[in-house]
């Protein structure tokens, strides 16, 4: 290590290169863009990253690129003035991998010729490839408390996925029946609207299941399976929707957000 240790590629020559590149960092913070910076790079490594960045295929030199930060959350994006192209990487895109991470992987697109619609088209296919199905939700029945003898209420279904730390994280939902009212403290049997309630479960040593509808509620039961609730616990409320189809794909489409999908949901 030299004497300037950590502060390699900080020397004054570095950091008035970078200056004069047309590269540049947006924080929602400072509000305004900075010429010669990326976060966590110095000018030294700002100059290499922007010397990768080739002309763009209309023949137009010097394309510009962007870092934006905002919360935390990072995207790198490179356009020409000349003819309008322009693409956007971020953080999330499903096919970043380290160690470049979305910076080197918009620039190899930009270098290979990509638009932004080609990478959309490639985001959907995989958003749609990755999405739970109906045939990939295994939904059992709901009696309250678990009780054979009571009434089928609705349906219910626990998924779960690794963390990173190597403990799960799980996901209940449940549709509950709501019937039509005829009167006071009465109900029909016909079904008015189907209602979809969630719940999570963080930092779980291990998947749990709940015992099949018994004829006398029996405790031990469910703490032989691991469960950390009862069936009874809904959760959250979510929707009511019109029918149980749609209550079922308003649960998978929610999915998602719980980074729930064909690749990260654990087999059962």
């Amino acid at each position: 290590m030299n004497k300037r240790g950590l502060l390699t590629g900080w020397d004054k020559k570095y950091v008035s290169e970078a200056k004069k590149l047309n590269i540049f960092c947006y924080s929602a913070q400072c509000d305004e863009e900075v010429q010669g910076v990326l976060n966590g790079f110095s000018p030294k490594d700002v100059i290499r990253i922007y010397k990768k960045i080739k002309p763009c295929k209309c023949g137009a030199s010097s394309p510009k690129a962007l870092e934006t930060e905002c919360m935390g959350d990072f995207d790198f994006s490179i356009s020409c003035n000349k003819c309008g192209r322009s693409i956007v990487r971020t953080m999330y895109d499903f096919d970043v991998k380290k160690p470049d991470g979305w910076i080197g992987l918009c620039i190899r697109d930009w270098n290979n010729g990509v638009n932004q619609e080609e990478i959309d088209a490639a985001k959907d296919a995989e958003h749609e490839r990755i999405r739970l199905k109906p045939e990939d939700v295994v939904w059992k029945p709901l009696h309250p408390n678990n009780l054979a003898n009571n009434p089928l209420e609705g349906y219910y279904t626990l998924l779960f996925r690794k963390q990173r730390d190597g403990k799960i994280f799980g996901y209940k939902w449940t549709i509950e029946f709501q019937y039509e009212e005829i009167g006071p403290a009465l109900s029909s049997s016909l079904i008015n609207s189907y209602i979809l309630f969630g719940k999570s479960y963080m930092d779980l040593d291990s998947v749990f299941t709940y015992p099949e509808p018994a004829k006398k509620y029996e405790f031990s039961k469910e703490h032989e399976n691991g469960c950390v609730d009862g069936v009874n616990d809904y959760g959250d409320f979510f929707y009511a929707y019109r029918s149980l189809e749609e209550a079922k794909e308003g649960a998978l489409a929610r999915c998602a957000w719980n980074g729930l999908n064909r690749d990260t949901t654990m087999k059962q």
